[in-house]
């Protein structure tokens, strides 16, 4: 058989590559299913100098906040810590502004609602989640056993988690 070239069979180079890329494709799904079910994020409010308040979430808010304040009208800004169902929270946040403020462009710019009351909403709803998250964490790590006292679940907790709430 000199000279004579043997065959290459590509096919399980083939089916090697679409083992990968179904990886992929189901690694994107899982990613993004867990997203949807979790949510996480920051909330975040501006002033800008003409008065208009902006409210919105982002996964990333210092970044947010630093692309508007490239403007240069940003006059005052808040974020908040990252919690899960931001969703939720940023609406509840735009609905508030919505009932107190006079809606201006989009459906997160506001007039007519001080930096100050929208940034103490918004902490507010903030502090609301991560206390039900909290709960929801507590209450599991009891397995749902409400006999047990505040410190026994605390510990259980610890346990849990590795470290101090």
């Amino acid at each position: 058989m000199s000279g004579a070239t043997a065959e290459v069979d590509y096919t399980w180079y083939g089916e090697q590559e679409k083992k990968i890329w179904d990886h992929v494709a189901e690694s994107r799904r899982l990613r993004a299913e867990r997203r949807r079910l979790f949510d996480p994020g920051h909330l975040y409010v501006a002033e800008f100098d003409s008065g208009v308040v902006k409210v919105g979430k982002a996964d990333n808010a210092e970044s947010r906040l630093a692309a508007h304040a490239k403007t240069g009208l940003v006059r005052s800004s808040w974020t908040s810590p990252r919690h899960l169902h931001c969703s939720k929270t940023e609406r509840e946040l735009i609905a508030f502004c919505n009932e107190y403020g006079t809606l201006h462009g989009g459906r997160e710019y506001f007039r007519d609602i001080s930096f100050e009351i929208a940034r103490a909403y918004a902490f507010l709803v903030v502090q609301n989640a991560l206390r039900a998250d909290y709960l929801a964490r507590l209450v599991s790590a009891v397995n749902g056993d409400m006999s047990k006292t505040w410190a026994e679940a605390q510990a259980c907790l610890e346990a849990i988690e590795g470290g101090t709430e």
